[in-house]
């Protein structure tokens, strides 16, 4: 199922709110990536034992999640649009480096981000992630 509704600018087309996602993860840098949420988003995290309600929450996950470094790709893609509720599901593998040992490791797990439209940016209102089985 697909609507499209033209009248919510999408600045970064498409699939590209994703993409953006794991480039910002990619950095590293903790504030540009708790940025790309809402204020009241909330975060099932791929590590995550438990769920995260809100920036500062968010906050706290991300910290322990880029310490391993993370860096991914998108492997799979799907997008419903409704005006100004964007939703993707999809799949996306993760390298991570182990902060202590320094080994380096694989994880592939899938996805769902809920993206909203609020006061002329899309935002991320809600973002699960689990690892494959």
């Amino acid at each position: 199922m697909n609507f499209n509704y033209n009248n919510f600018p999408l600045d970064l087309n498409n699939s590209n709110l994703v993409l953006n996602w794991i480039n910002t993860l990619c950095t590293g840098n903790v504030d540009n990536i708790v940025s790309l949420y809402a204020s009241n988003a909330v975060l099932l995290g791929t590590l995550a034992e438990s769920i995260a309600e809100g920036k500062p929450e968010i906050r706290k996950y991300f910290e322990m999640f880029t310490k391993s470094q993370p860096c991914g790709k998108i492997t799979t893609i799907i997008e419903q649009d409704f005006g100004a509720i964007k939703v993707f599901d999809g799949t996306y593998d993760f390298n991570l480096t182990d902060p202590d040992t320094g080994s380096k490791s694989s994880v592939s797990a899938r996805y769902t981000f809920v993206f909203q439209y609020v006061a002329g940016t899309w935002l991320i209102a809600t973002h699960h992630s689990s690892k494959n089985p």
